[in-house]
C-alpha cells in the first residue's frame, strides 16, 4: 500500500464570517480545490463538532479547515486524527508555560488542566478507484482552538482558552502559523515512520496506561482501566468482567477530573 499522499504546502484563505469552515472547504473541495488549501474565518455563525454538536464560535479564537487529498483507503485516512491532535498539542505546548498539564484527549480533544481547548472534525468523500476500492477523494480537517475566549455551557463540561492559560493574549495568526507547521512536520512523520510513531506519540501526551476511564459508546456506557490503542488508533479498555475491550467511536470520561458523567454500575 503507498503512503498517503499530504500536502507540499498549503493555501491561506481568511474569511471574517462563515457559516462554517468545514461546510466552506467541502464547498471547495468539491469544486477541486488544491490539497493543503486552508479556510480560516474570524466568527462561524454555525459551527460544528463531532455528531453534529454546535460549536460556538464568537470572533478573537481559531476556526480552520485543511483540505487533504490522500488518496489512500479510507481506514488509513482516518488515522489523520491522531496526526492532527499531536499538532494541536505541539503547538499548545509549545505557547503555554511548563506548569500546564496538556493532554490528548480520544478520540479528538486536547484538554489543558482537563479542560478542553480543541477540538477536530474529520469529514471526508470516498470514491472507488480502477480496481473497485473505495478511496478518500478528500479528507477535511476541521480545528477550532479556543484563544482569546471559551464556552461556558454546562456542568459537565470545562473548558478553557490559551490566552486564559497564559494570563496574556496570544495572537490568532501565531497559533495559526505554528499549528500549520506542526501539521506538516507530524503529516511527514506519519508518511515517512508509519502510524506506529504516531500512537507512540500520543500515548505519552495522553492518560496514563491504567487510568479509569468510562466510554459512552453506542452500545452504552463501557467503564474500565485505559489500555492503549489498537493499531488502528481504536480505543482499548480492559473491564474487570468481559475483559479488553476494543472501542471505534464514543466520549471517554476520565473519573478524577472534574468530569461528571453517567455512572457505571
Amino acid at each position: 500500500m503507498p503512503n498517503p499522499i499530504i500536502p507540499s504546502s498549503f493555501f491561506i484563505n481568511y474569511f471574517d464570517k462563515v457559516e462554517s469552515t468545514n461546510q466552506l472547504a467541502i464547498l471547495g473541495a468539491n469544486q477541486g480545490k488544491p490539497s493543503g488549501t486552508v479556510i480560516v474565518a474570524n466568527a462561524q455563525s454555525s459551527g460544528r463538532g463531532r455528531l453534529g454538536r454546535q460549536w460556538l464560535s464568537p470572533p478573537g479564537n481559531l476556526y480552520t479547515s485543511i483540505i487533504i487529498r490522500p488518496n489512500c483507503p479510507p481506514m488509513i485516512a482516518a488515522q489523520i486524527s491522531l496526526v492532527t491532535s499531536v499538532a494541536i498539542w505541539e503547538t499548545v505546548s509549545y505557547l503555554l508555560p511548563a506548569n500546564k498539564k496538556i493532554l490528548c484527549k480520544w478520540p479528538n480533544d486536547i484538554l489543558i488542566n482537563y479542560k478542553k481547548v480543541s477540538g477536530i472534525l474529520l469529514e471526508s468523500q470516498t470514491a472507488i478507484d480502477s480496481k473497485n476500492n473505495p478511496i478518500v477523494e478528500w479528507i477535511i480537517v476541521g480545528v477550532g482552538i479556543n484563544i482569546s475566549s471559551y464556552p461556558k455551557l454546562k456542568e459537565n463540561y470545562q473548558a478553557t482558552s490559551i490566552s486564559e492559560e497564559c494570563k496574556i493574549q496570544i495572537s490568532k495568526d501565531q497559533v495559526l502559523n505554528l499549528f500549520l507547521r506542526n501539521l506538516k512536520t507530524m503529516l511527514s512523520l506519519w508518511t515517512e515512520q508509519g502510524f506506529n510513531k504516531i500512537i507512540n506519540l500520543w500515548l505519552n501526551k495522553t492518560f496514563p496506561l491504567g487510568h479509569s476511564i468510562s466510554v459512552q459508546s453506542p452500545k452504552g456506557m463501557i467503564c474500565g482501566k485505559f489500555n492503549g490503542l489498537t493499531p488502528q488508533g481504536e480505543l482499548k479498555i480492559h473491564t474487570r468482567a468481559h475483559g479488553e475491550k476494543i472501542i471505534a467511536a464514543g466520549d471517554t470520561y476520565y473519573p478524577n477530573t472534574g468530569e461528571v458523567n453517567a455512572s457505571c454500575n
